[in-house]
């Protein structure tokens, strides 16, 4: 896993990205993060080219994005 920092256009503020291995990694920790409590908001999965991502928001109310490259991709 990677951290990156990533500035979407018309965003209000940057937040962090973390690149996992794969989309089946993606699957696995945000189910981990649910169950945890943690809402994962799959609203914007398929709206980055060549990714699968998803967004939740930590303890402090910071937006992060966890982003994979799914396989053959």
């Amino acid at each position: 896993m990677r951290s990156l920092i990533q500035k979407e256009p018309g965003a209000r503020r940057a937040h962090p990205a973390l690149l996992l291995d794969d989309a089946e990694e993606l699957a696995r920790t945000a189910e981990r993060l649910r169950g945890l409590g943690f809402e994962v908001d799959w609203t914007d999965r398929a709206t980055f080219p060549g990714h699968e991502r998803c967004h939740a928001h930590d303890a402090h109310g910071n937006r992060v994005e966890l982003l994979a490259i799914p396989r053959g991709a």
